[in-house]
């Protein structure tokens, strides 16, 4: 795992925001570092669509369970 994200469909949804990612960074503050990754190419994207709750607070709970497992945040989420 390298980065935990989200994409709120009224803001243009998963299709934006992976567009973002997409074109290296250019708009997209964790794909920045994920593009510096000597293996980017075998990196994998999947998502989870969250109809009951707010894709904010599924991110917030993701990343604190990975934090909690592992110590720390995923490698490209640099604000908290």
């Amino acid at each position: 795992m390298v980065y935990i994200g989200k994409a709120e469909a009224k803001a243009g949804g998963l299709r934006k925001r992976l567009g973002q990612f997409a074109r290296k960074g250019a708009s997209h503050q964790g794909g920045r570092s994920i593009w510096q990754l000597a293996d980017q190419d075998e990196l994998l994207v999947c998502w989870a669509t969250t109809p009951d709750e707010s894709a904010e607070a599924v991110e917030i709970h993701y990343r604190a369970v990975f934090a909690e497992r592992y110590g720390r945040w995923p490698f490209a989420n640099r604000k908290r």
